[in-house]
């Protein structure tokens, strides 16, 4: 893992596994006309100009292909208990009390990105590290870019890259994605899930 002043950290490499990647975009590519706008809050609301991608929920269980469940569960269980041991004083419930759902986002080329902004949302949202995993990569000079803001560091962008996990604070860096340009090849296509702190 590269640590980026202790509020972002990237993981390059965390399945190496084709089948797991071609399984997740096959997936998505198939159920396009599932997705719906992303929502740029709790009252459902959604922002074609602040928020230009479309979203579809994965749970890991309802009907989904064997290789997808696996990678949600990669998340829930795997990665989860990896950043509770971690960071034991950010007291990361145990993967019973995880988020239930991971998020697969896609952005179209010359659409919007997602104005910049920070996950927890205050009050009951128990929201503590937030993680973005990419299901393919995208030249920077096509746009995409996830940019963050660290408090206590300078700016940081990084680039989609396919098989590339961020993960950072969710209550402390704000955050947003670039516009994806027209001229990009392919779409940004991530998978975002979230780990709640102890109620």
């Amino acid at each position: 893992a590269v640590r980026e002043g202790g509020e972002v950290y990237v993981v390059d490499g965390l399945v190496g596994e084709n089948s797991i990647l071609t399984a997740l975009s096959s997936y998505g590519e198939q159920n396009l006309s599932h997705f719906h706008s992303g929502e740029m809050d709790v009252t459902g609301r959604s922002f074609q100009s602040l928020r230009g991608d479309r979203i579809l929920w994965i749970d890991g269980h309802q009907g989904e292909p064997p290789l997808v469940a696996a990678f949600v569960q990669i998340l829930r269980e795997t990665v989860g208990e990896a950043i509770a041991e971690g960071f034991p004083d950010a007291k990361i419930a145990g993967r019973l009390n995880a988020c239930a759902d991971a998020m697969y986002a896609i952005y179209p080329p010359g659409g919007s990105g997602f104005v910049k902004h920070l996950d927890y949302s205050g009050g009951e949202d128990l929201r503590c590290m937030s993680a973005v995993y990419y299901l393919s990569s995208i030249d920077p000079k096509h746009g995409g870019s996830l940019l963050l803001y660290p408090k206590n560091s300078k700016q940081i962008t990084i680039s989609p890259k396919k098989d590339r996990l961020v993960l950072f604070w969710s209550r402390e860096v704000e955050h947003e994605v670039l516009p994806l340009k027209e001229s990009s090849p392919e779409f940004r296509e991530a998978i975002s899930y979230w780990y709640l702190k102890e109620p």
